[in-house]
């Protein structure tokens, strides 16, 4: 019965590439067939071995590096809400996560310094434009200053208490 025999044909060449001989292959089909599923078989289980060793490394992955990121954004936010840059991130490792924190802390440094300097710039201007009025108010003369158009900006001194002239009538004009 032909339903249960697989029959195969294929042709042999010489050398000159001429048929010389005819192959007539018979194979049961439940031998194919049995091939045919022993293919499936293997194939299904490349497929879940493949997809384990995927969740692995993406297990790994998410312990390797996540893990730090999510740990140098905590960080992060924490001196976004604190305001405090004298936090650091402790740098265990030099790999690239590693290499980001030690980058952010020397950010961080500098931001710092800045910082502190404009801190200490606005401290010094405070003071100084305090020992400016103070000297205005006090000298015994009209001191006054006008911008490019004219406009009165400053006007102060001791002489304006013998003119009657108060402060406020001349600024602006």
């Amino acid at each position: 019965d032909d339903d249960e025999v697989l029959q195969v044909f294929t042709t042999i060449d010489d050398i000159d590439h001429k048929p010389v001989l005819l192959l007539e292959v018979d194979s049961a089909r439940e031998i194919s067939a049995a091939g045919v599923k022993s293919l499936r078989q293997t194939l299904f289980i490349k497929i879940v071995f493949s997809i384990l060793i995927v969740l692995f490394l993406l297990f790994m992955l998410q312990h390797a590096i996540f893990r730090k990121i999510r740990k140098l954004t905590n960080h992060i936010k924490l001196i976004q809400q604190t305001e405090d840059l004298t936090r650091r991130i402790d740098v265990v490792q030099q790999d690239e996560v590693g290499i980001l924190a030690h980058g952010f802390n020397a950010l961080l440094d500098q931001l710092n310094e800045k910082t502190l300097r404009s801190k200490q710039f606005e401290a010094d201007l405070q003071t100084s434009e305090r020992q400016f009025r103070t000297i205005v108010k006090n000298a015994p003369a009209v001191i006054f200053i006008l911008d490019l158009k004219g406009t009165i900006l400053l006007f102060e001194g001791k002489a304006l208490n013998k003119l009657k002239i108060q402060t406020e009538q001349m600024v602006g004009y």
